[in-house]
């Protein structure tokens, strides 16, 4: 966990979230467990112009996404081999609607071998590129954190923001 930078070559999958949230500072009491709901900054569709800018040109010339949500769904249909629809996405005011993938051209298996690490890249990238979410995210302390709901996408995104936490918390301590 603690050599993570972002530029990591290895896919991350569930079992290494769980690893490295079990070297995180975690709170096990309820009563501090912080609840991210829609239009909190620390949730994933959050939104402004140029949250995250990604380097996909090779020029030195970044790509802007408007939240993690933007970077996740456009990620992901570049992973289903569609580019256009990548591009749509990235650019789009409502990301999850935009980027739908019709089921002709979804593969489950594709996707889920790459959705965790998705998910981790595109919060990563949003909380290194901004201070100031960056300081919201480590006012957190060591409170758990659950993303919207408690369904398996709340609770896979609030391990992600826990153990973005630890890392950037370990990283000002160096």
């Amino acid at each position: 966990m603690d050599a993570y930078d972002g530029e990591n070559d290895d896919t991350l999958d569930e079992d290494t979230l769980n690893l490295w949230l079990q070297e995180c500072d975690v709170s096990e009491d309820d009563s501090k467990t912080i609840l991210v709901r829609p239009g909190h900054p620390l949730d994933y569709a959050y939104s402004f112009a140029g949250q995250i800018i990604v380097n996909k040109t090779g020029e030195g010339q970044g790509l802007p996404c408007n939240s993690a949500q933007s970077y996740y769904q456009s990620e992901k249909s570049l992973l289903m081999n569609n580019p256009r629809l990548a591009e749509t996405v990235r650019v789009a005011d409502n990301p999850l609607r935009a980027g739908f993938v019709p089921e002709e051209d979804f593969d489950d298996n594709w996707y889920n071998l790459y959705k965790i690490d998705t998910a981790f890249r595109a919060n990563w990238l949003k909380f290194t590129q901004n201070d100031d979410l960056a300081e919201q995210l480590l006012s957190t302390g060591n409170s758990r954190i659950v993303s919207r709901n408690n369904c398996s996408w709340g609770e896979i995104t609030g391990k992600i923001l826990m153990v973005i936490r630890e890392i950037l918390r370990r990283k000002a301590n160096r």
